[in-house]
Formats: structure tokens, sequence, C-alpha cells
């Protein structure tokens, strides 16, 4: 039968390495033996499938070509150790892994042992978890418990060192009547897209949440009112030019926005202040925006 495995080590058969090197054929992880200099000197199918060379090409090709030199150097010192790191392919691109060095030896010669494991559908799983704990499902903004948090850390730091601070509270008008006329699937279309234009109207540094129903808040440090009334302008602008295919009709915003002040210094004080702005623009007949 034969052994996928590609190897310039003289294996000796009756000493007992042939079911070594058919162990690592059918190893599912990609591994590489490698002599002190470097230089892969044998290598199982799994790693030519995992980066994507042609089978036995990598023998004789130093273990620098797939792994970042700091990685491989994190072993040099010591038995055995394992790391997450990133593995270049063929076609350069980077897949994240984790990567497992040892030594052994064969005879009088010493080699490294490297188990390279594809862990990136692992890596986006946690992202997706830690994702779904912090971020609103529908919309991909904050949600509300998150963007609380967050922004009560930046409203602390705006206060410590004398920073501006401002907040937007922004509704979508007649959303109510959006769903009973179209469904709600037009309007979590109509969720998405507004969510889209505030994310994209914001600094990285930044904050936007989705507050509750159709309700979104946006945290600006850094800025003052005037630097807040343009960001929400910018966007009520932007979202009443906007159209779905899911509704007919034009969807507008209305936004009150408030600032940090020498009598408006906590967040729940902001978020009230912020709210009745709001509710004046919804008297003032909507697609508006107000300051406290």
């Amino acid at each position: 039968m034969a052994i996928a495995v590609h190897s310039s080590i003289p294996w000796d058969a009756e000493s007992g390495d042939l079911p070594l090197s058919a162990a690592l054929s059918a190893w599912p992880d990609g591994v590489a033996v490698c002599n002190l200099a470097g230089s892969i000197v044998m290598a199982n199918i799994a790693l030519d499938r995992l980066v994507g060379y042609p089978a036995g090409s990598l023998c004789g090709a130093e273990l620098e070509l797939l792994l970042p030199r700091m990685a491989i150097e994190s072993a040099a010192d010591v038995a055995f150790a394992r790391r997450e790191s990133v593995v270049r392919r063929a076609d350069g691109a980077l897949i994240a892994a984790e990567v497992s060095l040892g030594t052994f030896r064969v005879g009088d010669e010493t080699y490294v042992l490297a188990t390279i494991r594809d862990i990136s559908q692992r890596l986006q799983a946690e992202k997706q978890l830690r994702d779904n704990a912090t971020h609103d499902g529908l919309t991909g903004t904050l949600n509300r418990a998150t963007v609380m948090q967050l922004g009560e850390v930046e409203l602390l730091r705006s206060r410590r060192y004398g920073r501006d601070f401002a907040f937007i509270m922004l509704d979508i008008d007649h959303f109510k009547a959006v769903n009973d006329r179209y469904c709600h699937p037009a309007g979590d279309a109509v969720l998405r897209a507004v969510a889209e234009v505030c994310k994209t109207s914001l600094r990285n540094c930044d904050l936007v949440g989705r507050y509750g129903g159709e309700e979104f808040v946006l945290m600006l440090p850094e800025t003052g009112t005037d630097g807040a009334v343009r960001v929400a302008e910018r966007i009520r602008r932007t979202v009443a030019g906007m159209r779905t295919t899911e509704v007919d009709r034009q969807t507008t915003v209305s936004a009150g926005v408030a600032a940090l002040t020498a009598s408006i210094f906590d967040l729940n004080t902001l978020i009230v202040t912020a709210d009745r702005a709001l509710y004046r623009a919804k008297r003032a007949g909507r697609d508006r925006v107000e300051t406290a």
C-alpha cells in the first residue's frame, strides 16, 4: 500500500520507523519534519492539501516558506511549544493555524516535528459567538447592553479629561405603519438600511447601537453639540434619500441630540435629555433634528 508521506529521511522499516510514517500519513493535521537547519525533509499529504502545494514538493523547502520566523524561533529553546499563528498557502493567502513544534531524534540526528492544524473555522465560530453576545442580530449594530456599557466607559473618560461627548437618539418615523402595511420582513429591511447609514456615517471611535424597536443610539466622543447635529443631519438626509426594494415609500428619521455639560454629566441624564429632544422633533413634524 502506498504511504502518502514524502520523506528524505532514511526510515528503516525493520527498526520500527515505518509505522511512524504510516501514522503520519493517516494523521488529519498537516505534519512536517525539518532538520535543524530548517529544511523540510518530510511532509504528509494533509500538509500538502492544507497549503496547496503539489504532493512531494515541500521536501527540501524551508519551513519559513509556510510559517513566520517568530513562530519557529519560539520553539528553539524548548522541547515542545504550541501557539496560534498563521500559515502561508501557495497562493499567498494566510490561514489561521495552531502550530505545535517539538524535537525528536533518529539515530544521531535531531529533527523538528511541526504539526499544523487549520483553526480558521473555529476562530470564526468563536467570533460569531462573541458577536451574538454583543451585537444586535438583525442590524449588526451593538446591542443595547453593550452600547450602554461601552458608552459609560467613554463618558467617564470624557469627564476625566474634560473632553466633549455627544449622544444622539434616533427613531425611524412611522415605523409601525411600515410593519402594518408591508409586513415585518419589509420593516426588517428598513431597520438594516438605516443601521447601515448610521454605521457608515460614523468614525471608528464612535458607537452605534440598537436601543430597542426602531430606535438607535449614537455616542460620539470628542464631539460637541454642533458636531453631533451635523452627524445627525447627515444621517437624516441620507435616509430620506434612500430607497429599499421592499417599501415603496420614503423612509425618514427624527433625532434628538444632547451633549455633556456641567448639568448633564451621566449617561442616564444624557439619554433622558436626548429622548426629550427626540420627542420635540416628533411633535414638530418628524424628519428633523432637535437639540437639548
